[in-house]
């Protein structure tokens, strides 16, 4: 996939996961990846952490 359209889903699903209650599975869906494993996966490998941990940092739970 090319790099810049990945960095711009991850950008986006920043976005999503820190200003919506939407879970990771709908976020993935959101910015076009029909599979949470693999999103999670290139979330991670973005960011340095799972989106789940990006969560809980962003929205202070």
């Amino acid at each position: 996939m090319d790099d810049y359209i990945q960095c711009r889903k991850i950008g986006q699903a920043e976005h999503l996961l820190t200003y919506t209650d939407l879970n990771i599975g709908q976020v993935a869906n959101a910015v076009g990846y029909s599979n949470a494993g693999r999103f999670s996966e290139l979330f991670r490998k973005s960011t340095g952490i799972l989106p789940g941990e990006y969560i809980k940092i962003t929205r202070g739970r």
